[in-house]
C-alpha cells in the first residue's frame, strides 16, 4: 500500500512540475500562443480549490482508495488528451480543447495529493510515527518535482509527444497495481458538533500554511523577472538558469527531508520555527541579492525551509485534528492553493508597479507568519502538546 501511494505522489509531482517548462513548447504544438496555454492551465490548477477539498471530505464515504483511482484516471485521460491534442493535426479548438482537459485535470486529479495524505495519517497511527508519515508524503512530491525537468530535458530534444505518453502509460501502471488492494481506515471522522467546539485548532495551522505558501508563491512567480532585470539576461537565459535552481533547490528538498524524516523528534519546536525564520532569511536575501551566487544562495535557503516546514505542519494539523484526516487534508489543500494564487496575485501587482517591491512583500508576509506562529506556539503549550514521532517507511 506504502508503495503504491509513493508511486502515485511521484507521478503527480512529475507533471506538475513541468508545467512552467512545457508551456513554450505546447503551445508551439497545439498552434497557440503562449499566453492561451498558461491560461488553460492556471484555470485547471484554480479547479484544486474545489476538487481537493471534495475529494478529501468524500474519501471516507466512497474509500480512500476509489478517490485515488479517480484522481490517477484523471491523469491518464488529462495527459493521452492532450497527446491527441498534438497528434491530431488539426489546430481548430485546440484552445478550447485544452481549457476542457486542465478543467477535467483540475477536478480529478486533485484527488491524489490531499487523500494520500489522510491514507498515509491513517496508517500511521498516533504519535511518533505522524512526521515521518507526513515527511514521506512531501519527500515523494519533490522526488517528482526533480524528476519531471530532468525527465523534459531528455524527451524535448526527442519529441514533445513522448513525454505525454510515457507519463500517461506510467500512472496507468500505477493505477492497475491499485487494483490489488482493498483498504479502508478505521479512524471515525470528527462529526459537526466536535468541529464547532474547537475552530481555533482546526483553522490555526491551515491559516499559517496560507502564509507561507503565499511566500512561497511570490517568490516563484517574479524570480525569473527579477534575474532578466537585476542582470540583464535574456528570457531564454532566464528560463534556463532558472530551471536549474529549481533542480537544485528539489535535491536540497528531498536532502532535508530525509535527514528530518530520520533524526526530526516532534513536529512543533525547531523544525516549524527554523523553517519560517529560513523562510524570512531567504526573502531578505533576495531582497539585496546583487550577484547571482547569493540569488542562487537564497533560492537553496528557501528550498530547505519549505522541505522541513511543509511536512511539520501538516504532521501537526494530522495530530490536532485526528479524529478528521479527510478534514485535515482537505483544510491544508485550500490553504496551499489559496496561498499560491495569492502569491501570484501579490507579485503580478507588485512587479507591475517596481519590481523589488514583490520581495519586499515576500519579506513582510513572512514576517507576519513568524508573528502568527508566535501566537500559535502560545495556544500549542497551553494544551501541553506533544507530538513524538520516529519511523514510516
Amino acid at each position: 500500500m506504502i508503495q503504491f501511494i509513493k508511486a502515485a505522489l511521484i507521478l503527480f509531482g512529475t507533471a506538475q512540475a513541468v508545467q512552467f517548462i512545457l508551456y513554450p513548447a505546447l503551445a508551439e504544438a497545439l498552434q497557440l500562443s503562449i499566453s492561451q496555454v498558461i491560461g488553460a492551465y492556471a484555470l485547471g490548477s484554480f479547479c484544486f480549490l474545489f476538487g481537493g477539498p471534495f475529494w478529501a471530505l468524500k474519501s471516507k464515504q466512497w474509500g480512500r482508495l476509489v478517490a485515488i483511482r479517480i484522481g490517477l484516471v484523471g491523469q491518464v485521460l488529462s495527459l493521452g488528451a492532450t497527446l491527441w491534442l498534438m497528434l491530431r493535426g488539426n489546430a481548430d479548438s485546440n484552445g478550447l480543447l485544452l481549457l476542457a482537459i486542465r478543467i477535467f485535470y483540475g477536478l480529478t486529479a486533485s484527488a491524489i495529493v490531499p487523500v494520500s495524505q489522510a491514507i498515509l495519517a491513517d496508517l500511521s497511527g498516533q504519535g511518533k510515527q505522524r512526521l515521518r508519515a507526513m515527511t514521506t508524503h512531501s519527500l515523494m512530491l519533490n522526488i517528482g518535482r526533480l524528476i519531471g525537468p530532468l525527465l523534459v530535458w531528455g524527451l524535448l530534444s526527442i519529441q514533445l509527444e513522448l513525454f505525454f505518453g510515457l507519463l500517461a502509460i506510467l500512472n496507468l501502471a500505477v493505477l492497475g497495481v491499485s487494483l490489488r488492494f482493498s483498504w479502508e481506515s478505521g479512524v471515525a471522522e470528527l462529526n459537526s458538533r466536535g468541529l464547532s467546539i474547537d475552530a481555533q485548532r482546526f483553522l490555526g495551522i491551515p491559516i499559517l500554511a496560507l502564509l507561507l505558501t503565499t511566500v512561497v508563491g511570490i517568490v516563484q512567480s517574479s524570480l525569473g523577472g527579477l534575474l532578466e532585470l537585476r542582470f540583464g539576461l535574456s528570457p531564454q537565459e532566464s528560463s534556463h538558469l532558472l530551471a536549474q535552481m529549481i533542480v537544485a533547490s528539489s535535491l536540497i528538498m528531498i536532502v532535508n527531508q530525509l535527514a528530518l524524516g530520520r533524526w526530526a523528534k516532534k513536529a512543533e519546536g525547531w523544525p516549524l520555527f527554523g523553517g519560517v525564520c529560513g523562510l524570512l532569511l531567504a526573502t531578505g536575501f533576495l531582497l539585496v541579492a546583487q550577484n547571482l551566487i547569493l540569488v542562487f544562495a537564497s533560492i537553496v535557503l528557501l528550498g530547505s525551509s519549505v522541505a522541513i516546514l511543509v511536512p511539520a505542519y501538516t504532521a501537526l494539523h494530522s495530530q490536532r485534528i485526528d479524529a478528521d484526516q479527510g478534514g485535515a487534508a482537505a483544510s491544508l489543500s485550500v490553504s496551499h492553493t489559496l496561498g499560491y494564487g495569492l502569491g501570484g496575485l501579490i507579485a503580478a501587482i507588485a512587479f507591475d508597479w517596481l519590481p523589488v517591491a514583490s520581495y519586499w512583500s515576500a519579506l513582510l508576509v513572512s514576517l507576519i507568519g513568524l508573528l502568527y506562529l508566535l501566537f500559535l506556539d502560545k495556544s500549542f503549550s497551553s494544551q501541553g502538546a506533544e507530538h513524538e514521532l520516529p519511523d514510516i517507511s
